[in-house]
């Protein structure tokens, strides 16, 4: 049943969330070319004329602009996700929505993997739209700008011999987990709203995130004040000039990134309890506190 909750919540965002998405493709297209217009026309003395000059200023607006509409898509489908959360268990929706024969807790897996899908979607895609922007965008000489990949290669070349390549695995997976726990947050926050307000529901949840994200807040310093002893006396040792050469910077990296490792563990399990938290809380408050008179 669960599977099925999935694919409707799925199909449900995709009609609106399929285009936000191509319109953030697009814009990252049309963006690059109009830079590599104000790139092209910005040398000869052949098109120092007004119309030009008109031209290139129009263009480099245009690319303002796109990345403004780059910008807004994405906080469309952040929006839309929430949204469809709120609308399908805190307003007069969820009425149809608890009856029917599914448990609570697949109710709320299925919209946590669907908002969890969708928004590693759009960062996907607004990477690949950076990718774009940056291979047609940032040339004076060609169409394509292949030399900065050559670069941006080198660079990650050179971090993931420093650091080791399970640091990029250790970064996906903190990305992956404050990701869901930045939803559960939000989805906690909007059904606290539900359940303590007759009126404004959405704006009470929208309070409320900025309650819990202070307590949050609190918990997350303390945690870090006690393990940031430990980690100050890794990085002392580790960084010594008499043991590594502060030039080399390749070793001072990895050295450091070496020396943050308890402080990565620390900030990660933390960031797993808060996710397990808010879902049991979420979950609770569903069942047995949810008030949709």
């Amino acid at each position: 049943m669960l599977g099925k909750l999935i694919k409707y919540d799925f199909k449900s965002l995709m009609r609106i969330l399929i285009p936000a998405n191509i319109a953030i493709l697009g814009a990252a297209i049309l963006a690059a070319l109009s830079l590599q217009f104000s790139l092209r026309t910005s040398v000869g003395a052949m098109l120092r004329g007004g119309f030009m000059q008109l031209m290139r200023t129009l263009s480099g607006l245009l690319v303002g602009l796109m990345f403004i509409g780059i910008a807004a898509a994405c906080l469309f489908i952040t929006f839309m996700v929430f949204y469809r959360f709120y609308k399908n268990f805190i307003s007069d929706e969820g009425y149809l929505t608890f009856t029917l024969p599914v448990k609570t807790s697949q109710l709320l897996w299925s919209k946590l993997i669907t908002a969890s899908i969708w928004m590693l979607i759009t960062g996907i895609v607004g990477l690949f739209s950076l990718l774009v922007f940056l291979l047609l965008g940032t040339s004076e000489t060609s169409f394509f700008n292949t030399e900065i990949f050559a670069i941006l290669g080198e660079l990650f070349r050179v971090f993931g011999s420093a650091t080791g390549s399970k640091l990029f695995l250790e970064l996906m997976l903190f990305t992956l987990v404050a990701m869901v726990a930045n939803i559960l947050h939000i989805y906690l926050a909007l059904i606290i709203g539900g359940v303590v307000a007759q009126k404004h529901k959405l704006l009470a949840g929208i309070g409320f995130y900025f309650i819990i994200n202070v307590a949050q807040g609190i918990v997350s310093s303390i945690v870090t004040f006690a393990a940031a002893g430990s980690t100050v006396a890794n990085m002392e040792s580790s960084m010594q000039v008499d043991i590594i050469d502060p030039y080399d910077f390749g070793l001072v990296l990895g050295r450091l990134v070496s020396a943050l490792q308890p402080m990565f563990w620390v900030t990660l399990a933390t960031t797993a309890v808060f996710s397990v938290v808010f879902f049991i809380l979420s979950h609770y408050l569903l069942k047995n506190k949810l008030n949709l008179e």
